[in-house]
């Protein structure tokens, strides 16, 4: 996943593009020393790594994922970051609450991985632990519908010129292409931001 981030760029769009620095300001102004930041589902947490050497710190850093996976973390960061303000705290997340009251909660491609009644379960046990003032960053692939409808939520979305279809046709082809092998490996699917609104209000 590390080498995914690298190569896809990701990492680098979800440090530079998301507001990290007016939220570290807000953090810092009230009071507290660092903003926190829980990566569920971490693997060896290439986001939480990127943002950590990029502003220096300031973010306490807890990665949840299995055991196995946190080994693999540990040594990561002690090569790339061994200063780092990390925690490691094991967790399934399909049964256990996770580390609670965090700023930020993010999970990056995890949710494309479970299928509908999982997801929602995942959602629930961190919804449990957040507070009021908590949020959720889901990084995931969004896909776009095909057609053009004034009526989607995808309304604010820049689309594809005429005559090409909204979505860029076979030029955006790969979030497909990972839907049919997320289906095939984990009868899970990339989901639409319709899709993704209704996971949020499922039973909560």
């Amino acid at each position: 996943m590390k080498g995914l981030s690298t190569i896809v760029g990701s990492s680098d769009g979800v440090v530079q593009v998301y507001p990290w620095k007016e939220l570290l300001e807000s953090s810092l102004a009230s009071g507290k020393h660092s903003l926190t930041f829980c990566d569920v589902g971490s693997g060896p947490g290439a986001i939480a790594l990127k943002l950590s050497k990029s502003y220096s710190n300031k973010f306490g850093v807890v990665l949840q994922d299995l055991p196995e996976p946190l080994k693999h973390a540990r040594t990561v960061w002690t090569a790339e970051h061994p200063d780092g303000n990390v925690g490691f705290v094991p967790v399934n997340f399909l049964k256990e609450s996770l580390v609670p009251g965090q700023d930020v909660y993010f999970m990056g491609y995890i949710i494309h991985d479970w299928p509908d009644s999982d997801a929602v379960t995942i959602l629930k046990n961190i919804a449990s632990v957040m507070n009021s003032s908590s949020r959720l960053l889901i990084h995931d692939y969004v896909l776009q519908h095909v057609y053009r409808d004034q009526k989607s939520t995808e309304s604010d979305v820049e689309m594809a010129p005429e005559p090409l279809l909204p979505n860029y046709g076979s030029g955006n082809i790969r979030p497909y292409n990972y839907s049919v092998t997320m289906l095939a490996l984990f009868n899970s699917r990339e989901r639409t931001r319709e899709d993704f609104i209704a996971l949020g209000y499922e039973d909560f």
